[in-house]
């Protein structure tokens, strides 16, 4: 799956995607009908976008190959207002994002089991179960081990606990999230990287 929405495909990689000859898709190039750049060593690559547009106007499907993951942050907070805020601030910085919610420990733990986010925004003090207990829970399953749980509390003595049972980062509530939301991007990246 291509993640990245500035790649550019080499037409063997697009011949291979439409299981059509390598020329046939130089032709396609060469009569216009999909758009290509050439490099300085004069080899033609084509933009990701340049080949959605091409399936677009041929009414063609796009393939697994093509589709982008789109990054998943999930919101662990059990104040109403204070996630809406959040999510609305996320995506107003982030726009290509996906934020979901969860309004307890045990639904964080269902929808980081179903939506496998990169990124877990963590209330220390929820109903039904603490961040803490969502924390060790969630590190006790190795294939979590890429997600980045940052923790948040109005509570500053959360921090010591949140990150000794494995949590990334720590930031209080009392700052409203303009330190979480500057963090964001690079914790975000972290994720995605390959360990």
């Amino acid at each position: 799956m291509i993640n990245r929405s500035y790649d550019l495909l080499t037409t063997t990689e697009v011949s291979q995607m439409f299981k059509v000859n390598r020329v046939t898709v130089t032709q396609w190039v060469r009569a216009g009908k999909l758009k290509a750049i050439r490099t300085l060593g004069g080899y033609l690559r084509v933009p990701r976008e340049n080949l959605i547009e091409f399936l677009n106007e041929n009414q063609l499907p796009l393939p697994k190959d093509l589709e982008v993951e789109v990054p998943c942050i999930l919101i662990a907070e059990d104040n109403e207002d204070a996630a809406g805020l959040l999510k609305k601030s996320v995506l107003e910085r982030m726009p290509r994002t996906r934020v979901e919610r969860a309004d307890n420990g045990v639904s964080a733990l269902i929808k980081v089991g179903d939506l496998k986010p990169q990124v877990l925004i963590l209330d220390m003090v929820m109903p039904e179960m603490d961040g803490l207990e969502v924390i060790r829970r969630i590190k006790a399953d190795p294939s979590y081990s890429r997600m980045v749980i940052m923790a948040v509390s109005a509570h500053a003595e959360k921090e010591g606990p949140a990150l000794g049972a494995g949590a990334d980062a720590f930031f209080l509530k009392q700052r409203g999230f303009a330190d979480l939301l500057e963090a964001l991007p690079a914790f975000l990246g972290a994720a995605n990287r390959p360990r």
